[in-house]
């Protein structure tokens, strides 16, 4: 995997500098779209409610487990590199479910 561009969003805070704008999605108001073009930039019969609670599903039970999960694991789950490690896992995740 090759290392991804991003910017500093605040201290240990960073996010892609690339990203899916969806603007243009939202029809005439926009500036016009291309239907197929929409269509295929993420997988159809997406749910988009139920996509939002599985990004915070798998956030937050990290987060608040995150002393149980150390202990049950006997590593540092708060560690810098954990907490790494995790949002690359959630962002891949995420990714592979959404895209097209």
């Amino acid at each position: 995997m090759t290392d991804m561009l991003t910017r500093d969003l605040a201290p240990g805070l960073a996010a892609s500098a690339v990203g899916l704008g969806t603007w243009a999605i939202g029809g005439w108001m926009w500036g016009g779209t291309d239907d197929a073009a929409a269509e295929d930039a993420i997988r159809a019969g997406l749910d988009a409610r139920q996509l939002w609670i599985t990004i915070i599903g798998i956030c937050y039970f990290f987060f608040s487990n995150i002393y149980t999960l150390s202990v049950i694991f006997d590593a540092d789950m708060e560690a810098p590199a954990s907490i790494a490690a995790r949002r690359t896992h959630v962002v891949d995740f995420v990714l592979r479910g959404v895209r097209a």
